[in-house]
């Protein structure tokens, strides 16, 4: 693998701790803007297969929020409908 493969990817994370963190989505894959073209269940399914083939949580740990460690902490959750392109609403975890 080289570093041209990941020049222009964009994943938007959340920070839980110092060093793990939630890969909530994936906005552009090698240039090319998955936002815009898939839903958000087709970028949740391109993000986990990312992870798959090329993390290794040496540094930092990416979890997706289906993975998250039991007993974390989480605010809430996004929702999102079928369509590419629309943002995703903010639900509060049940307190």
């Amino acid at each position: 693998m080289d570093e041209r493969m990941f020049s222009d990817t964009v994943i938007r994370v959340v920070k839980l701790s110092k060093d793990i963190y939630i890969a909530c989505d994936i906005r552009y894959l090698n240039g090319k803007n998955l936002f815009e073209t898939l839903s958000f269940a087709d970028r949740k399914s391109k993000l986990i297969e990312l992870l798959d083939v090329f993390h290794h949580p040496d540094l930092a740990t990416l979890f997706t929020i289906d993975h998250v460690p039991n007993g974390t902490l989480l605010r809430g959750y996004e929702s999102y409908d079928d369509q590419p392109g629309t943002l995703g609403v903010f639900l509060p975890a049940d307190e």
